[in-house]
């Protein structure tokens, strides 16, 4: 064999991974051209004039990418003045009617910062409905937010149209307050809830006090205003905190709401409860419970209770279980009160301790006080220990007092319990039936 014959795979090889080399060298190279096309500044010797920044806006816009055109729009607009303005907004006009709220934003804020007044002339004239309110609500939030709030109120006098104040009066008193003039913006709420003027204003200046000065300060700011000799402003701004604050400040907001309940929660308090103990008892449903247990009786709390109980037990039901065991150990001596409350929690658990130990939960049926519940759970806990032995299932079901129908529904239970164990054992199982009382809930 001669040597070119021998060298010619190597050869067609060498050509091979070349020609590949060469197409990921070209796919970078066109990649890097595409993605290059936004100019982020002016060139050598160039000016950030109008023109220029109107082309570099419209290549921004082209992005598909959210991300990458949001990059190129910020590090544009960081150079936006009088000057070129005009050219930024002709680049935006283009795409006016597929604007993005986020790209909409980056603009309009930029503006706001040399010129409010014009910028908000361009956000009225917007021909999107939608693009419209929400450029005039960013340009009033910066405007307000920047200091400027004096002037901000002004212009919000000008406007003639309802519909517009109804827009742009949440966020002048966000911005309000986001400016640190927490004070002065609580009193101009207080104004327009007094006037009935278009909208609840009083979410926006929550949301702009705690993003400036925080739950703790904002509770330090409203402690004049007391609810229970106040209306209904006093009412709505406190269960507004109470909502916006419990995740940014949960301990303070706790610790207002027992100052506000009292000996009897005033009605005007109802569903604060859920909305503080929720977001807690995804992180520490034990906390939650145990605060929960030394509120006032009312239906709200039993509610929160049996929620927290049945979420907790299907997330970790070892835990849950450990701490009703310990709990019931503590207060076996009870009262029909406490006998009623720990029926309440112990129903979502033996839930699910029917199902992995249901001879466990056989033993705590019996203190389940409402009897649809206990009967729910009587036939759940038959049918997972007929799995186990529907003879014992069977005599534990008989000493209680059913109903013939009920009596009736346990026997079918647990005989599809002893059928599905047999057929696992024999491996013929197709699809295993549902628990008697699949989907439901034993409501206490």
């Amino acid at each position: 064999m001669s040597k070119l014959e021998s060298g010619h795979p190597t050869t067609a090889r060498a050509k091979f991974l070349a020609a590949t080399v060469l197409l990921v060298l070209g796919f970078f190279l066109g990649l890097a051209f595409a993605t290059s096309t936004t100019r982020l500044e002016p060139g050598p010797g160039e000016e950030w004039t109008a023109a220029v920044m109107e082309q570099s806006v419209r290549a921004a816009m082209k992005e598909t990418s959210a991300f990458t055109r949001s990059r190129a729009l910020g590090r544009l607009f960081a150079g936006l003045d009088a000057d070129n303005v005009e050219g930024a907004a002709r680049g935006m006009r283009t795409s006016s009617e597929f604007l993005d709220p986020v790209d909409l934003q980056l603009f309009l804020s930029a503006w706001t910062r040399f010129d409010a007044l014009s910028a908000m002339a361009e956000a009225e004239n917007w021909p999107s409905k939608a693009g419209r309110e929400i450029g005039m609500r960013i340009v009033m939030r910066e405007w307000a937010a920047s200091g400027r709030v004096i002037e901000a109120g002004e212009y919000y006098q000008t406007l003639g149209d309802p519909e517009k104040q109804s827009a742009v009066a949440g966020p002048l008193i966000r911005g309000w307050a986001l400016s640190g003039d927490v004070d002065g913006a609580l009193k101009r709420v207080q104004v327009f809830w007094d006037r009935g003027e278009p909208v609840d204003t009083v979410e926006g200046f929550v949301r702009g006090a705690i993003s400036s000065v925080g739950t703790d300060k904002l509770l330090e700011h409203v402690n004049a205003i007391d609810p229970a000799r106040g209306g209904d402003f006093e009412h709505r701004l406190m269960r507004v905190i109470l909502k916006l604050g419990a995740r940014e400040s949960p301990i303070a907001v706790r610790a207002a709401y027992v100052n506000l309940e009292g000996d009897a929660p005033p009605d005007w308090l109802t569903g604060a409860l859920k909305v503080i103990v929720r977001p807690w008892a995804k992180t520490d449903p034990r906390a939650a419970i145990e605060w929960l247990l030394e509120r006032v009786d009312r239906p709200e709390r039993t509610v929160q209770l049996k929620e927290i109980m049945r979420r907790w037990a299907v997330q970790d039901l070892d835990a849950a279980w450990g701490w009703w065991t310990a709990e019931a150990d503590r207060s076996a001596d009870l009262e029909t009160e406490n006998r009623v409350l720990r029926s309440i929690l112990l129903a979502p658990i033996l839930r699910g301790m029917a199902r992995v130990r249901p001879i466990e939960a056989s033993r705590w049926v019996e203190q389940v006080e409402k009897p649809g519940a206990r009967e729910v759970l009587i036939l759940r806990v038959a049918y997972f220990w007929a799995f186990r032995s529907p003879v014992d299932a069977r005599a534990w079901v008989a000493g209680f007092a059913l109903s013939e129908e009920v009596s009736g529904q346990a026997k079918q239970a647990i005989d599809r319990g002893a059928a599905e164990r047999e057929a696992r054992e024999e491996g013929r199982l197709d699809a295993a039936a549902a628990a008697p009382d699949e989907g439901s809930q034993p409501d206490e």
